[in-house]
C-alpha cells in the first residue's frame, strides 16, 4: 500500500507523502482497502483517479486509521493469540 521498505529491507516505514490519496490497480489483496483507496480496473479509470488525486489536498483519515491497524506488529499479535488458543 502506502508503505515502503528502506534499503536494508527493514519493516515498512511511513513515506513522507502519506497524506496523498492511494491509487491501485485491481488485485485481490487490494480489495480489502476498496473503501479507502481508488482501485482501478482500466487504464482510463487509473488516469481519472490520478487527475482526481492531483486536485485533492486533504488527508485521508480513514485510510490512515486502516493502515495504522494493519501492521506487521498487529499481525504478529494476531498469530500469537491464535497460537495461545491451541
Amino acid at each position: 500500500m502506502t508503505c515502503c521498505t528502506d534499503v536494508v529491507g527493514r519493516l515498512p516505514q511511513t513515506p513522507p507523502n502519506f497524506h496523498r490519496p492511494v491509487i491501485s490497480t485491481a488485485y485481490p489483496a487490494g480489495l480489502v482497502y476498496q473503501d479507502t483507496i481508488a482501485i482501478c480496473a482500466t487504464e482510463e479509470s487509473f488516469v481519472y483517479s490520478l487527475e482526481q488525486a492531483n486536485q485533492t489536498t486533504s488527508s485521508q483519515p480513514a485510510l490512515q486509521a486502516v493502515v495504522r491497524e494493519d501492521t506487521w506488529e498487529a499481525r504478529a499479535q494476531q498469530i500469537n493469540q491464535l497460537l495461545e488458543q491451541l
